[in-house]
């Protein structure tokens, strides 16, 4: 006798094709979500937080700790969205390291090249922050750098030449200040003589500014002699403060910047792609 054959039903076999595209559609809605709104991963490309962070340290963010973030975009919009934020667990607070958008260099009303940026965050919104000799007051109260830091050098580079924010404030980055953080609600004056410091900033918050030859300032046409900003701020340095890129360069940093906090480093290689095991799973204080 013949032997018999088994077949798949047809329906049975549609079945399993149907569940396992409804399961990958759902790991991948998942995964989409999980980075848009909870957690992103960065890598650390330089210097400028060593030992904290070092070049080829992987750091998981969290996104959610600020608060839930709207889209910034939308599809077939060229215009970009400013954000909002709902559901936050706590305000960005002095001393936390976060991942944020670079607003652009201090002369830049966008960056030439978007980029995130890792930064411990020094003052908020209405601090006043001033550098003396490295060391770094806000609100008059010294403000203890991490004990594992790179420690800082006297070197001769510490000159008032150097590009600093803002334009003209003849600060060096080793005396810098006193400066006001920025806050939702201050009002700036506006002269021939703080036209230049704060122009740039004027112009990032979606303003036109202009001054004439006689020193009259307008902004969107209308002439006037203050600004009232519209967004917080934060000032952000980086740990190795020899080697950082950060506020004392190019200005502040929009809260709607900001895109979370940096807690674990998941994954470290040096520059041979040697694997940091030590590092691996370690905070980020």
């Amino acid at each position: 006798m013949p032997q018999s054959q088994h077949h798949t039903p047809r329906f049975f076999t549609a079945w399993r094709v149907r569940d396992l595209a409804i399961l990958v559609a759902s790991a991948c809605l998942f995964a989409v979500l999980l980075k848009a709104f909870l957690i992103d991963a960065y890598r650390i490309p330089s210097d400028s937080m060593r030992n904290t962070l070092l070049p080829g340290d992987v750091v998981l963010v969290n996104k959610f700790i600020y608060g839930i973030e709207t889209p910034r975009s939308l599809p077939f919009m060229k215009d970009e969205i400013r954000p909002h934020r709902f559901l936050s667990l706590r305000k960005t607070l002095r001393n936390d390291v976060i991942a944020f958008h670079f607003p652009g260099d201090r002369d830049e009303v966008l960056p030439t090249v978007p980029q995130v940026f890792v930064k411990r965050c020094m003052a908020i919104a209405g601090d006043t922050v001033e550098i003396e000799e490295h060391s770094v007051f806000v609100n008059g109260i010294f403000l203890p750098p991490p004990p594992h830091r790179k420690q800082e050098e006297k070197d001769a580079r510490d000159v008032v030449s150097e590009p600093l924010f803002p334009r003209g404030s003849g600060y060096s980055r080793n005396t810098y200040g006193p400066i006001v953080v920025p806050y939702r609600g201050m009002s700036i004056p506006l002269d021939g003589h703080t036209f230049e410091r704060w122009s740039t900033f004027i112009r990032r918050e979606h303003h036109r500014i202009e001054i004439s030859r006689e020193g009259a300032i307008s902004i969107d046409g209308s002439s006037v002699q203050s600004y009232t900003v519209e967004r917080d701020y934060l000032f952000v340095m980086g740990d190795n403060r020899d080697e950082s890129y950060d506020s004392r360069y190019w200005g502040f940093v929009p809260m709607d910047n900001v895109i979370g906090q940096a807690m674990i480093i998941y994954w470290s290689t040096d520059n041979q792609k040697h694997i940091r095991w030590q590092r691996l799973c370690t905070l980020v204080r």
